[in-house]
């Protein structure tokens, strides 16, 4: 149910599916990188194309055990996407790994990387098509 915590409690579990569900047709309901459609079953996770000034960050949010607070932060952040929907985009939680974890990378090393995805890429699907 949308990468929730096993220590959750169903009412909660409930509250972030609503959460979820009541934004995702702002994004197509499918994922920006992939486009498969939104599923409650599958991690999904919003992107922030740009943090805005003294808007709070998942990392702000935590529980009393130091876990980060998924449910209050999506309370905080759905009503910001309801507005700013333009600003987010709704994407599968490995997609959004994978996407932190090369910008990680500075500048010149980015750079060759994306190289070689890009030779991986080329030689996984040369003989395939793509969609």
């Amino acid at each position: 149910m949308v990468v929730i915590r096993c220590d959750m409690k169903k009412a909660e579990k409930e509250e972030l599916n609503q959460l979820f569900l009541s934004v995702v047709r702002l994004f197509g309901k499918k994922c920006w990188i992939c486009k498969k459609p939104f599923d409650v079953n599958e991690s999904f996770v919003f992107h922030h194309r740009d943090y805005r000034d003294e808007e709070k960050a998942y990392s702000d949010f935590r529980l009393p055990n130091g876990q980060l607070d998924r449910l209050n932060y999506h309370r905080y952040l759905i009503p910001i996407i309801k507005i700013h929907y333009k600003e987010f985009r709704l994407v599968h939680n490995s997609h959004h790994w994978l996407g932190e974890t090369f910008a990680r990378a500075k500048p010149p090393q980015f750079e060759r990387m994306v190289k070689m995805a890009r030779e991986i890429n080329k030689r996984r699907y040369s003989n395939k098509t793509v969609k």
